[in-house]
């Protein structure tokens, strides 16, 4: 199978165009959560469908929507998946496998992802206690050491790299995607890495969202050539660049052969 590429933190229209155009496999969007890329869910359903309505315009297959919440409150999740309708709904927070096999109950239509900080070897031991309720687990680094008892804190996106050969440790039973400072200067490496585990054969795909973002610098070059987008403005640095989502995609699906194992 190929590897999957999912790109996250999506906020305008050239966001979607630019993971679309690239290859991405997963769209990713933000909704509700703490987070310089947080989308309303009336956003995050106004970019999705322009995601569909695109793809299905250009002929090119569609790439999944996930959703990335925090803890969320149960009605947030009625009017995400109403208005938003999404194939996957990522949990990012502390949320058990417990809670989620009740809630599990409520959205039999989504299929879920829960992502887990890697510290240490006990947090691959975690893992396999989702198996029964998510399509994945997503290994991401563990926040900066001042975030990590910060409730009001994001859980993710902070642009950090952790241990990749902790996996070694990992027994398989729930297929992984690769978060954590990716981007398109350190993707083959990891790779390269990630590849020579054993646990390899249930590596699916990578994440990433702020090593393909455009630099201060470049964000603002990028106002006078470009419009306002329907959900953003270019007041904030959290903006997809083209070139850097291409060649993160490139990289990432040439190494499909050494996963081409995976279950």
């Amino acid at each position: 199978m190929s590897l999957i590429v999912k790109t996250c933190g999506l906020r305008t229209r050239e966001d979607v165009s630019f993971a679309c155009q690239a290859g991405a496999n997963l769209l990713g969007f933000v909704v509700e959560t703490p987070s310089p890329r947080r989308l309303s869910v009336e956003e995050g359903a106004r970019l999705a469908s322009f995601a569909r309505m695109q793809t299905a315009n250009e002929n090119i297959k569609t790439p999944k929507i996930t959703i990335v919440c925090v803890n969320p409150e149960l009605c947030l999740l009625q009017d995400i998946v109403q208005y938003i309708k999404p194939d996957y709904i990522q949990f990012h927070g502390d949320e058990t496998p417990q809670e989620l096999t009740k809630l599990k109950r409520y959205f039999e239509e989504v299929d879920f992802i829960k992502a887990l900080s890697i510290h240490d070897k006990k947090d691959c031991e975690k893992i396999s206690l989702y198996r029964e309720m998510v399509s994945f687990v997503l290994c991401d680094a563990p926040p900066p050491n001042g975030h990590k008892d910060d409730k009001e804190a994001r859980h993710g996106g902070y642009g950090r790299v952790f241990n990749w050969r902790l996996l070694q440790s990992y027994q398989g039973g729930v297929p992984l995607l690769i978060a954590g400072g990716l981007s398109p200067e350190n993707i083959t490496q990891a790779l390269q890495v990630l590849s020579g585990l054993s646990c390899a054969q249930w590596i699916v795909g990578v994440d990433v969202s702020s090593g393909v973002e455009l630099d201060k610098n470049s964000c603002d070059a990028m106002k006078d050539i470009n419009t306002k987008s329907a959900t953003d403005t270019f007041e904030h640095t959290a903006l997809k660049c083209p070139q850097k989502l291409h060649e993160f995609c490139k990289k990432a699906h040439a190494f499909t052969e050494a996963f081409k194992s995976n279950p």
